[in-house]
Order: structure tokens, then sequence, then C-alpha cells
């Protein structure tokens, strides 16, 4: 009995670990803080500049499920908009994520908002359609597609 509550307490700290490095995957997207504060300017102008990519979520899931790479050179680095369902809006770690439905249950795009979307991302609910742009970063750990700096439009 013991043993079995110790390996249920272990398989715990393994996933917990699993989504904490993950989140903080999403962080490290390249830049260092100092180099997102002096472009925050551009940051602001995103939203309103075109996407250099228009996609649905199940296209991009479909698309890396089916070659990482080939997404990864599709995507990845790029300014793109994502269209789809939202499964979960959340504060993780002091990162406001919305989570947008994929063709199954275990696949996601997870877009890391911008603070200052806060209060647009307190209007959404799950359920409702939701256009994104942001900058792909790519698949993480095989769950879900990474998105950072993410707008609503």
């Amino acid at each position: 009995m013991r043993m079995k509550c110790l390996l249920n307490l272990l398989l715990s700290l393994i996933i917990l670990c699993i989504f904490v490095v993950g989140c903080m995957q999403s962080n490290r997207s390249g830049q260092t803080n100092s180099s997102r504060v002096n472009s925050g300017a551009s940051k602001t102008n995103d939203a309103f500049r075109d996407a250099e990519i228009e996609v649905s979520a199940e296209q991009i899931l479909n698309d890396y499920d089916s070659n990482e790479i080939a997404a990864d050179r599709k995507y990845k680095d790029k300014f793109v908009q994502v269209t789809g369902t939202i499964l979960n809006i959340s504060d993780t770690l002091g990162n406001v994520t919305m989570s947008l439905k994929g063709t199954n249950s275990t696949h996601s795009v997870m877009c890391r908002m911008e603070k200052s979307q806060l209060d647009r991302v307190a209007t959404q609910s799950k359920g409702m359609t939701a256009k994104l742009v942001g900058t792909v970063k790519g698949m993480t750990l095989n769950l879900y597609v990474s998105m950072d700096d993410c707008r609503l439009r």
C-alpha cells in the first residue's frame, strides 16, 4: 500500500515537471529579457500587420503530426494567424495561455498571450472560436504547438 502511494506521488511529480519544463521552454524563445523589453514597440504593431500564414488549429497540428521537420520549416519563427475553438484559458506560472482544440484530445495549439491582452482574454470562454496571431515556436513534447507573444484578432 505504501509503495503504491509512493509510486503515485512520483508519477505526479514527473508529470508536473514535464508541464513546468514545457511552460519554461515557451519563455525561452531565443530572446533575452532585455531584447523583449526593447522590442515592445514592434509587438504593439504585430496585431495590425498581416500574418505571414493563416491556418486552422487542426491544419497546423496535422502538419506537425505528419512531419515535424517540414512543419518547422513552414511555420517555426513565423508570424502566424491560427483559428480554432478555445479548449482552455489559464494562468500558469504567470503566463496567460489560450489553447485551441486540435483534431484529437491530446493535441492542441498553446498560445502564450501578451500581458497587454489580459482584458481581452478575460472576455473569451471555452468553446468560442478565436483568431490568434503570434510567433510559432514548434511542437513541444509531441503534445502541443507552442506560440509566443500572441494577441487576439
